[in-house]
């Protein structure tokens, strides 16, 4: 098979750094190692020349570096969004040219939500020569939650516009069995056009760690003065980082005695100091709450080895990567009963209602007090970890490869 594989995620300012950028990226690398007797070629836009090395080096040994290529886009940055839209318009003409030239079976675009804001956009449409379209799928959240993510006519427009080219795709992967059921339920995709295929996590960044001879300066680098119980993921309202607080808050005066709060994310002034605010209205003590901003994956895998528990109070996931990075990490979890977060905890015991504030405290009470408990649950994560990996996702994304390969030769054998 020829396969092409569409990655602005893992450049564009929106997602690079962000789960989206670090699925897309660990997906292809698996599809690679397995597909060894296909051409596989990833397609690059070629505004972000500062990637190119970084994306070779992760590549090397995967891909024939001569088919790592770039597509010719038209820069969209202070562009205003009639603008953008033409322009998207051109570069999605521009791609299927180039596209066409490459004479592949397949093109997978691993995320068509890029473009809203920075440099480049993904196309809008699909107009190939007798090409087969994959995409992925990771959530529906803006359709989900509109009036908070969809408030103007610009915004709208986008993502509707972007939600068109699901329908003419050949194909669908979704991240989790939710996504899956969104798109159906909402969407109205049929069921045997979309399949679950799961995630990972990248197991060389994240993993258990026995020894941490760093402990003492990264404690010290973020202010951290006591046993603590910790959070990452970003700020934003379905995080629901603010019951996350409450519901520390209202723990035992013994545990807050014991334990601090640490939220690991980048974070604004302004949001820092709303939290805090909100911290001190629920009488919690100075620096009970710890905010790191941004760290390095060392860090946070520094982090997620000395934590007590991971907790994560989302109330909508499409897949939930920190939960299984905490997991890995071998520690315990608790996360909210909603979404795809249940698929990933996969036991009913570490869920919580994520509008419920008891409802969260009695849950981080309930592993905190019981020392016996919180090591079964250590292990119990630490081995269904294991049940997660790039492989086994890559494995089904090949069998629709397969599948539309097949189907692409039938339609070619009919013509004759």
């Amino acid at each position: 098979m020829k396969i092409i594989m569409e990655l602005l995620a893992i450049q564009s300012e929106g997602s690079r750094n962000r789960g989206i950028g670090r699925y897309s990226e660990e997906l292809t690398k698996a599809l690679s190692a397995l597909l060894k007797n296909s051409v596989i070629k990833l397609c690059l836009s070629d505004l972000y020349p500062e990637f190119d090395k970084a994306i070779k080096i992760y590549f090397k040994n995967l891909v024939n570096q001569d088919h790592i290529i770039k597509y010719q886009t038209i820069d969209l940055t202070n562009k205003n969004f009639l603008q953008r839209n033409q322009y998207r318009e051109l570069n999605t003409y521009l791609f299927s040219l180039q596209a066409n030239k490459q004479q592949s079976d397949i093109i997978h675009f691993h995320s068509l939500f890029e473009g809203m804001e920075g440099k480049a956009g993904a196309i809008k449409s699909f107009n190939f020569l007798n090409i087969k379209t994959v995409v992925t799928l990771y959530d529906l959240i803006p359709l989900i939650f509109k009036n908070i993510y969809l408030q103007t006519e610009d915004v709208k427009r986008f993502y509707f516009q972007t939600l068109l080219s699901f329908y003419h795709a050949d194909y669908i992967v979704a991240i989790s069995e939710a996504t899956k059921e969104d798109a159906i339920n909402i969407l109205g995709i049929p069921a045997e056009k979309i399949i679950n295929i799961s995630g990972s996590i990248d197991k060389k960044k994240f993993f258990k760690r026995e020894n941490i001879a760093e402990k003492e300066k990264i404690l010290s680098k973020f202010s951290i003065e006591k046993s603590f119980i910790m959070y990452t993921g970003g700020i934003d309202f379905r995080k629901n980082i603010d019951a996350g607080i409450e519901a520390f808050a209202n723990l035992e005066k013994t545990l807050l005695q014991q334990y601090q709060f640490v939220i690991v994310c980048k974070i604004t002034n302004s949001e820092k100091e709303r939290l805090l605010m909100l911290a001190q209205k629920n009488n919690l003590q100075e620096n009970a709450i710890v905010f790191t901003n941004f760290v390095s994956d060392e860090e946070l895998n520094a982090l997620y080895n000395l934590t007590t528990l991971f907790i994560f109070p989302s109330i909508y996931e499409g897949f939930g990567l920190p939960i299984l990075e905490a997991m890995t990490c071998a520690k315990a979890v608790i996360g909210s009963n909603t979404s795809s977060i249940p698929e990933v905890i996969g036991r009913e015991d570490c869920l919580f209602n994520p509008k419920n504030i008891p409802s969260i405290t009695n849950t981080i009470e309930k592993i905190l007090q019981d020392e016996k408990y919180r090591q079964e649950l250590e292990n119990y994560f630490f081995n269904r970890a294991k049940e997660f990996s790039w492989e086994n996702s890559a494995k089904k994304v090949i069998q629709i490869y397969q599948k539309l390969k097949k189907e692409k030769k039938e339609k070619l054998y009919e013509k004759k």
